[in-house]
C-alpha cells in the first residue's frame, strides 16, 4: 500500500493511525512523523 492511500483512509476516518501504520509496516509513531512531513511537503517530503 502506498502512503497516500493510507493517509486518505486515516483522513477520512476509516483507519486509525495505528491501523494505517500497520498497513504500511511501521509503528503508529512513525506514521505520525510521516504525516507531518507529508502535510508539509507532499510526497516529496517523504523522500529521505
Amino acid at each position: 500500500m502506498r502512503f497516500d492511500e493510507a493517509y486518505e483512509g486515516w483522513n477520512e476516518g476509516r483507519l486509525t493511525q495505528a491501523e494505517a501504520g500497520q498497513m504500511l509496516g511501521m509503528c503508529e509513531r512513525s506514521f505520525r512523523r510521516y504525516l507531518s512531513r507529508y502535510e508539509a511537503d507532499g510526497l516529496d517530503g517523504l523522500i529521505v
